[in-house]
């Protein structure tokens, strides 16, 4: 005796509420941690940049036997700086043609050194940081030439859900980063400042 089965193609639309209702419970508990993690992420990034810069424009005065300058414009958002030879450079400037424009002499390899040919913006700014705001007011980090020793400054940045990070420079060089201790949560990776 044969029996005949049926088979049902595709889903009932029972089936298909319950997966939806099941999706929309999922997507609403994860869009808060989703946006907490980038939160933190953009705060991290900014903070990794500027101590590379800083570590950078430490690094390039011994390297040189110079004097390298950070100035530093945080005043909230947007924000800037660079990195220069010159003293007391304007990191508002976006050409290097300028006379008080952040730059840096570097050889191009084409064999006829000039020094006002051969010099390179070294400006940076908040645009790729969105979200991440920076409190510390017009700041003038030297890095000397002897030993890579600084004039010190701290830059703070906060993130829009209230996360802040702290980069400190001390007279030693050393580049710390750390977590502010009224930031509104802990920054994963970074330990509190003392």
């Amino acid at each position: 005796m044969d029996v005949m089965v049926k088979h049902h193609n595709g889903f009932t639309l029972v089936e298909l509420l319950i997966t939806l209702a099941v999706t929309i419970v999922l997507l609403t508990l994860g869009l808060p941690s989703m946006q907490s993690f980038l939160d933190s992420a953009r705060l991290v990034d900014a903070a990794e940049q500027l101590q590379s810069h800083l570590q950078q424009a430490r690094i390039e005065s011994i390297a040189r036997s110079t004097d390298i300058h950070v100035n530093i414009s945080a005043n909230g958002s947007p924000w800037v700086y660079g990195i220069s030879h010159r003293n007391l450079c304007d990191a508002t400037q976006t050409t290097p043609a300028g006379p008080s424009a952040c730059v840096l002499v570097v050889d191009d390899g084409d064999k006829s050194f000039d020094p006002e040919a051969d010099l390179v913006l070294m400006r940076f700014d908040s645009t790729d940081h969105a979200g991440v705001s920076a409190s510390g007011g017009n700041i003038q980090i030297t890095f000397s030439s002897l030993r890579g020793t600084s004039s010190g400054g701290t830059i703070d940045l906060t993130s829009d859900g209230g996360r802040k990070l702290s980069i400190s420079v001390g007279l030693l060089g050393r580049i710390n980063v750390c977590y502010a201790q009224d930031s509104a949560h802990p920054v994963t990776g970074y330990k509190e400042c003392s």
